[in-house]
């Protein structure tokens, strides 16, 4: 199943300065700046914006299939972008080489030889624990 994003007119009213973006703004323009919709090959992977507020709401099993039943390998990709909404402020959290999570040590964080795993928390007005994502 494709995941398509649907912009009425009211969303668009909500590109007005004052106006606050809307799940469907986000989710548009995730699709948008990616060139393409998720594909199985890409080395990249983008969650709805729905994704992040499913977890927090209904746990991991709630959102477990989104990817198993595309048959996306989420460890197999390089970046993961999770757009996050709480508080009527979205931010942004990107995981880099998710495969490496679990090869992490000191030692292979300073190697040059490996590519190491880490998160990017992008929040312009510092309103989300870390911690928290």
């Amino acid at each position: 199943r494709t995941h398509y994003i649907t912009s009425r007119e009211d969303d668009i009213e909500r590109l007005a300065p004052g106006e606050f973006l809307n799940d469907a703004l986000v989710d548009f323009w995730m699709k948008w700046i990616s060139g393409a919709p998720n594909n199985p090959d890409s080395d990249v992977h983008i969650f709805t914006s729905h994704f992040m507020s499913t977890l927090w709401s209904d746990g991991a099993k709630a959102v477990s299939s989104w990817t198993a039943k595309k048959k996306i390998d989420i460890f197999e990709k390089k970046l993961i972008f999770v757009p996050v909404n709480s508080d009527l402020h979205w931010s942004l959290c990107v995981v880099v080489n998710p495969g490496s999570i679990a090869n992490n040590s000191e030692e292979e964080y300073y190697s040059k030889s490996l590519e190491g795993s880490f998160l990017l928390f992008l929040d312009s007005l510092s309103m989300h624990r870390k911690n928290k994502i």
